[in-house]
């Protein structure tokens, strides 16, 4: 037993994050006395016991907010300190820096994972990070004053990140997004749209009607494989002015010269960031290009038998190239891909080169 004496403070603690609110307010004993020097035989269950109510509630706070954990497939990145540098290096994100216990971000959360796929899809990705939990992310971002703060990060290094201040509704975020994934050089891909065997005739005509051949990929999931889409994205018509070489070449040498030659590390940075601009200006002008083909997907039994494309595994699929004739769509010459079904490990076709060589020769062939 112990005898606690009436000086007591009951003010919370000082949290150890500089924007989070204590979640635990635990009265600071200032002083105890012991009525015998041997420790009570029952202490050491009631400080488990202490110790467990304590950090209950902290836990609690720490709850999965998007649905996205224990395994469950979600669209939103949850970023961690453990994947950050690598997530954010391989794809841009609009992310919301939030805290467990933020009102505000408990209703924004369904409506981000509502335009996560569609971003997805598009070429960036739209993420979260519980800032308490994750200190060194945080820290990237001093100017972060309270939740939910929403950036466009595309440097894992925090550098450039751009703030949102816009209406914080899912289509307004995802516009937002896709506007400036292009103007930092991102090419934004189109999503892919699922056709049924019944609503192929009309498509092919449509892509007839635009003068340009078909991209049909046949498998036995209901949505498309995201490899197609990226595929689709990457297949773009060359302008037909663009020139051979960078009209910034020259500038670039001279900068990658002038970097190597400082020994000042504040302008060895200044010309990376201007580098990093050039390249980015010129990708936002490549990314204007028209796409090669009228890209869509089938995932029914009908379009497999048609086109003798059964037995896909889950994320692969058998891929033609249509050559179409505008007078006569039973004329159209159709392309199997040689490597066919198209086999995808982690979202990741295995010989991505080969598949748009034959995409692009088909274009080719169907042009001439």
């Amino acid at each position: 037993r112990v005898a606690v004496s009436k000086e007591v403070d009951l003010r919370p603690p000082r949290s150890a994050h500089p924007l989070t609110a204590a979640s635990v307010y635990a009265p600071k004993l200032a002083s105890i006395r012991r009525r015998s020097a041997a420790p009570p035989q029952n202490m050491p269950r009631f400080a488990a016991c202490l110790a467990l109510a304590l950090v209950a509630p902290a836990l609690a706070g720490h709850g999965d907010m998007f649905g996205c954990r224990g395994g469950k497939n979600c669209d939103v990145t949850e970023l961690t300190e453990a994947n950050w540098a690598s997530t954010i290096a391989a794809t841009p994100h609009f992310i919301m820096f939030y805290a467990p216990w933020c009102g505000h971000c408990k209703q924004l959360a369904p409506k981000l994972k509502g335009a996560a796929k569609k971003a997805k899809a598009m070429g960036f990705g739209i993420g979260a990070v519980d800032v308490e939990p994750n200190p060194s992310i945080q820290s990237l971002f001093p100017d972060i004053k309270g939740f939910p703060s929403l950036k466009y990060v595309n440097n894992a290094k925090g550098k450039k990140s751009i703030d949102y201040n816009g209406a914080r509704e899912g289509d307004a975020i995802l516009q937002w997004t896709k506007e400036t994934f292009m103007k930092t050089g991102g090419v934004p891909t189109e999503p892919v749209e699922a056709k049924a065997w019944s609503e192929l005739y009309t498509f092919l005509g449509r892509a007839a009607l635009d003068d340009k051949p078909a991209l049909l990929a046949v498998g036995g999931d209901k949505e498309p494989p995201a490899w197609l889409a990226k595929l689709h994205g990457d297949l773009k018509e060359a302008p037909k002015d663009a020139p051979k070489e960078s009209p910034e070449a020259e500038t670039k040498r001279l900068l990658t010269e002038a970097k190597k030659a400082t020994k000042l590390a504040e302008v060895r940075e200044g010309i990376v960031g201007v580098l990093e601009t050039l390249n980015m200006a010129e990708k936002a002008k490549t990314g204007k290009s028209k796409p090669l083909f009228s890209t869509t997907y089938s995932g029914d039994a009908e379009s497999a038998a048609a086109f003798n494309a059964t037995g896909a595994a889950k994320g692969s699929a058998y891929v033609f190239a249509l050559a179409l004739d505008r007078k006569d769509l039973g004329k159209s010459a159709v392309l199997a891909y040689p490597g066919n079904p198209v086999v995808a490990k982690r979202g990741k076709v295995e010989d991505g080169a080969a598949l748009a060589a034959f995409a692009r020769a088909a274009a080719a062939a169907a042009g001439g």
